[in-house]
This record gives structure tokens, sequence and C-alpha cells, in this order.
């Protein structure tokens, strides 16, 4: 069924990570493939002010999508959720004149943000949108037999049941527009002081923070397991002034082992606006406080779009993007004591 044999390692590994954090991505090394470019960029944006900042960004960001927007044609399928990067994309499409093109879908339980709150931002955009409710959608041993029979890889299977189930009903769409990276490049996954951890610490902090389940107890993984014995010995990049050494596991890893295969990012039809190098080395390069809880990335959205980003989103019931600090960290706890699993959540 696996394209590799189970060892008691794997299964440790798959018990902690819900994968095998194994480096299968050259993103990083691609990105930052000229060190002496990126060092120098990295100066002259440092010595930018926020307002042109966000200015140079959203250029940025325009470039990448007009790449893709022109060549696409047809029905231009966009994956819904309550969060940030789908909106983003839904922003784009409908200022290059596709609103008549675009279909908006979501899946999800109803009740919960992300299921409710696309609903709103489809009306407010004038596109349609289908809802798809997957407690209708029966799942079984079988159906997840079937899963990793045609995956062949260690990964989450109920996510991924239900991912294959949205492909088949899009097969034929000439575009599927995914925000595959874009929070995480913004940031949402960065904390204060990250720069300062050398990689004994930042594997320690990637173990914690990827922590698959966390009623799992320890117990299950046996022989002594130790989840950090499974990430690389030597970080990607040797200069963590460039890259912190969190990002390059978060890159590295997780985002090019579990989601990257959850989502199926090769796929002809699926496009990936957020995969742009400019784009990912703007973002890694800003200041640090720049990326803490995504602070330029959200600026970019409301310089770029306000009227969309105005709308709640599901990590704050509403007024997102303007709420303080302390007002957000109050929702987000209330929001996280509603929250039930959904898909393109990221």
């Amino acid at each position: 069924m696996l394209a590799d044999e189970p060892t008691l390692q794997k299964i440790n590994d798959f018990l902690w990570y819900g994968y095998l954090p194994i480096k299968s991505d050259t993103l990083i090394e691609k990105v930052f493939d000229d060190r002496d470019y990126c060092i120098s960029y990295k100066k002259r944006l440092s010595e930018k002010t926020p307002d042109q900042l966000v200015k140079e960004g959203a250029e940025i960001l325009q470039r990448a999508f007009d790449r893709h927007l022109a060549s696409v044609k047809g029905e231009q399928v966009i994956p819904l959720s309550g969060g940030l990067d789908s909106r983003l994309i839904l922003a784009h499409l409908l200022e290059a004149g596709l609103k008549k093109e675009i279909v908006a879908v979501t899946f999800g339980t109803p009740g919960t943000l992300d299921y409710e709150i696309p609903k709103k931002v489809a009306r407010v955009a004038g596109v349609s949108h289908h809802s798809y409710d997957l407690t209708k959608i029966p799942i079984s041993e079988s159906n997840l037999i079937n899963t990793a029979k045609k995956r062949k890889v260690w990964i989450e299977l109920v996510t991924v049941f239900y991912l294959d189930e949205f492909k088949m009903n899009f097969d034929n769409s000439p575009a599927i527009w995914i925000g595959f990276l874009g929070d995480p490049i913004g940031g949402s996954h960065y904390k204060a002081g990250y720069q300062t951890l050398d990689w004994g610490r930042a594997k320690q902090e990637f173990v914690r923070f990827n922590r698959w389940c966390s009623a799992l107890h320890p117990s299950l993984c046996q022989n002594g397991y130790i989840p950090s014995n499974s990430l690389p010995t030597l970080s990607i990049i040797d200069n963590p002034d460039l890259i912190s050494y969190p990002d390059q596991l978060d890159f590295g890893i997780r985002q090019g082992t579990w989601l990257k295969a959850a989502l199926d990012c090769s796929a002809p039809n699926v496009i990936t606006p957020f995969l742009d190098f400019d784009w990912i080395r703007f973002m890694l390069l800003v200041p640090e406080p720049y990326r803490v809880n995504s602070n330029l990335y959200h600026k970019i959205m409301l310089f770029r779009f306000p009227k969309l980003f105005g709308i709640e989103t599901k990590s704050i019931s509403t007024g997102y993007l303007k709420k303080s600090a302390s007002e957000n960290v109050l929702v987000r706890l209330v929001t996280r004591l509603h929250r039930k699993s959904s898909l393109f959540s990221y």
C-alpha cells in the first residue's frame, strides 16, 4: 500500500507528526540560491518605511498573480474558506475581470466560521458560491483504505479523503486556485525571537508546534522515541539571518511533506500563486517585526482590497485586521472553543 516499508521509527514519526518529517522539497534552496543578492536585498528592505514595504509587497504579489492570469481561461474555481489567503485570491481574480468565471466552493461543517463566513464574502463579491456539507459525505474504513492505496504516502487520511472528494467534483475545471503557503509565508507561524533560535532550539519548537494530536500519550510512541531525532542534523540554509531556522523547518519539512502532498499541488489544473519566488523572497527577508503575526501581510491586504478585508474572518469574528492585540487574543480564545475541522483553512 505504501511506497516504502513501515518501520518502528516511521510508525512513531507518523503517530507524532501525522506525516514523516522528511525533507522532500527544495523550495528554500531555490529561493535563496543567490546568497549575496539576498543579503543585499534584505539590507535594502530594512531601510524602507512601512508604507514603502506595503506598496512594494503589493506590487510583487500583483506580478505573481499576473503571471498566472495571463494564461487562464474558462471556469476559475476558488476553494473559499473563512481565512485570508483564499479571499486574497478571490480579490485578485475579481480585479482581473473574471467575476463571471469564478466559482467559489466551500467544504465544511454548517455552523462553523469556515463554512458560514465564505457565504458572506461571496455575497459581497457577487460571485457564484456552492457549499458542501461534509457531514453528508459518508466516510468509512474502506474509504480510508482506498485513499491510502491511491496516495501511497504516509499521510493523515481523513483530510486527504475529503480533499480527493473535492477534486473529483472539479477535475475537469481549467483552473483551481489554492492558497498553499499563503499565510505561513506571511508570518502566521512566525513568533518574535525566532531569528535568534539555534538549530537545536528550533527543532524543539518544531516538535512542539507540529504535534499531530495533543491527546496522544507519549507512551504510544515506543522504545524511547524522541521526535526531534527524526529531524535533519544540519540546517537547510546555514545563515539564519536570511531565513530563521524555524522557517527552514516549516517550509522545508512540514509544508513540503504534509500540505503539498495533501493538496496534490502538482496537478496540472492547480494554481498556487503564493509559490512565486519573488514574493517568498520579499516576505521572508523583511525585518522580523513585519512577519510576526503576519503584520505586513495583513497591511498589504487592507491596502489593496479594503472592502473584502473589512469582512470578518475565521480567526476573529469581526473586523479582524482592525482590532487591538488584546481584543484579538480574547476573540481567538473564544473562537477556538467552537472551531471544528474544515478543509482549505490554510
